[in-house]
């Protein structure tokens, strides 16, 4: 089975490389997972909120879809458990990592651009806002993250770290590895 590589930080760059990956394997009819080894990005500023979402939205055509046979997780922090969790294929996680769910850090100004009268750049505050609410809407879609510790751990932290066992009995993913 031909492999997908996500390593490392999410950034526009190396979802492009993905992207074209993908197009090669299906042009050529060929079977693929997608494997996900990302904290987000290490600077705390979660990775590509808006690349991760225009990927999700590109793999998800019928035509890029139909190859996809899984997602296997390393790691998965942030935008790559966005990613991950947006596909509904079979996904497995490592047995001792930890998937970060994450709305973004619109809070911890260190990660946000401001201009120089202390507001937040439109155009950050654009892909904020659309990061949220498709992360938003992913949780309400999987049942397994709508409960009241999970949304309370989300609304005052903005983000929930869920171990591997919890994940599988969450039905978040399909099988440990």
């Amino acid at each position: 089975m031909n492999a997908v590589l996500i390593n490392g930080d999410i950034t526009a760059k190396s979802l492009e490389v993905a992207k074209g990956e993908i197009v090669g394997l299906n042009r050529r009819g060929e079977p693929f997972v997608l494997v996900i080894n990302s904290f987000g990005k290490h600077d705390g500023a979660g990775g590509h909120m808006k690349g991760s979402i225009d990927f999700v939205d590109f793999i998800k055509t019928d035509e890029n879809l139909r190859g996809l046979k899984g997602v296997k997780m390393y790691e998965a922090h942030s935008t790559a458990a966005f990613i991950a969790l947006s596909l509904d294929v079979p996904k497995e996680l490592r047995s001792n990592s930890r998937l970060r769910i994450h709305v973004g850090d619109i809070g911890k100004v260190e990660f946000i651009s401001l201009t120089p009268e202390g507001k937040i750049k439109e155009e950050q505050f654009e892909e904020l806002s659309a990061f949220y609410a498709r992360t938003m809407e992913l949780i309400n879609r999987l049942e397994a993250l709508t409960t009241e510790e999970i949304q309370g751990t989300l609304s005052k932290e903005g983000s929930v770290f869920l171990n591997a066992e919890e994940c599988l009995r969450r039905g978040l993913v399909h099988r440990l590895f």
